[in-house]
């Protein structure tokens, strides 16, 4: 994938993800504590949606996400490490955006879909907001998931794999599997003496003190990843497309030609049947 750094030589889909990505610094949204950090990132989420749909993806209403409840379950089985899956049941081609796929406490925030004949595309989008770094909770970053940040001194997006490594993403993962291991082991012994207590697993993911996503020197580097990613995610929207448009040509050209070469059948017959008479 190449890197955007200016507007030369490069396609018109990069430029206009490029253009697209850079309205989103058009909202800013003051960070907080508490309830108002929620307020503020209800409204930024909301903001991001419906410029994600004029992309040309139709929005999915909760009431019709049922739907769908394939497509996303296989989803959600592959969307940690892959891009696609199969459309093995022949689901109907169509660009949908799909906000909170899995509950409003389950990631992503937002799920674009591009469902084609042969397969379904898909891009996670989560939505951060903060004082200088976003909240993780008990969800560090994943690789290839766009995250949108907006703060205090204003909007940035990258992707999972530019705030962590995989050296401290498995460091991460150790501690969170030792301590489900755990609470299972301690919930259990508590089981066992008919406790009124149990022990349930949440912990959080921080940033060391001094992280600052809009001063560390990598935040242009981070938003042009971003901007590789969605551009590959609408080239293969695009190709997909031109695909379905040649095939359709093409079965319109074949019915053509077949038609005149019935035609010219008909007329190379006509003497012969003349002579006959």
């Amino acid at each position: 994938m190449s890197s955007i750094t200016s507007t030369e030589n490069i396609t018109s889909t990069e430029v206009g993800v490029f253009k697209f990505l850079e309205g989103f610094k058009e909202f800013v949204c003051p960070a907080g504590d508490g309830e108002n950090t929620q307020k503020n990132g209800k409204v930024f989420e909301d903001f991001v949606k419906k410029r994600l749909i004029s992309l040309g993806y139709n929005d999915v209403p909760s009431e019709e996400k049922d739907k769908y409840k394939k497509v996303l379950t296989n989803i959600r089985k592959n969307y940690i490490n892959h891009r696609s899956i199969s459309n093995d049941d022949n689901t109907e081609s169509e660009k949908i955006l799909i906000q909170q796929p899995y509950g409003s406490q389950a990631p992503p925030d937002i799920l674009l879909i591009d469902i084609t004949p042969d397969q379904i595309y898909f891009q996670p989008i989560e939505i951060k907001t903060g004082k200088k770094v976003a909240t993780w909770n008990n969800n560090y970053p994943k690789d290839d998931w766009i995250y949108i940040f907006s703060g205090k001194e204003g909007v940035t997006y990258f992707r999972g794999k530019s705030l962590i490594s995989e050296e401290e993403k498995q460091i991460l993962e150790e501690h969170k599997m030792a301590r489900k291991k755990l609470n299972e082991e301690h919930n259990k012994q508590l089981r066992a003496i008919n406790a009124r207590w149990k022990l349930v697993d949440y912990f959080k993911f921080e940033h060391s003190a001094g992280v600052d996503y809009m001063k560390d020197g990598e935040c242009s580097k981070r938003e042009t990843e971003v901007s590789d990613i969605l551009s590959c995610f609408a080239n293969l929207s695009i190709q997909n497309n031109r695909t379905e448009s040649e095939e359709s040509t093409n079965e319109k050209e074949k019915s053509k030609s077949d038609s005149e070469t019935d035609v010219d059948k008909e007329k190379q017959s006509t003497p012969e049947e003349e002579s006959i008479v």
